[in-house]
């Protein structure tokens, strides 16, 4: 019995997968670039860099790679808050479209 619960369980994780790799590629962005997206819109806080490599397990240099890809298609910009050291990721106008 838990043998089928574990395949169905694979199953809905992969088909969930799928889904959302086809709408990265749909949306020409890599994965990492795609989650960024996905973690700012659905996230109440401004995020910096390390906050989003805490959020999807990924190292800084990819984190890094999809920050630039979004800032170059203008859905993201860097804001700076109290400290100016400090740069949050903030979503422009055509990515929360």
């Amino acid at each position: 019995m838990a043998e089928k619960w574990n395949y169905e369980y694979n199953q809905m994780i992969k088909k969930n997968e799928h889904l959302y790799r086809s709408l990265a590629v749909r949306f020409e962005l890599s994965e990492c670039a795609f989650w960024i997206l996905y973690i700012l819109r659905s996230n109440i806080a401004m995020l910096t860099q390390r906050d989003l490599c805490e959020y999807l397990y990924q190292p800084k240099q990819s984190v890094n790679t999809g920050i630039k890809k979004l800032i170059d298609k203008g859905y993201i910009e860097l804001s700076s808050g109290d400290d100016k050291r400090i740069k949050y990721l903030v979503l422009t106008e055509t990515g929360k479209v």
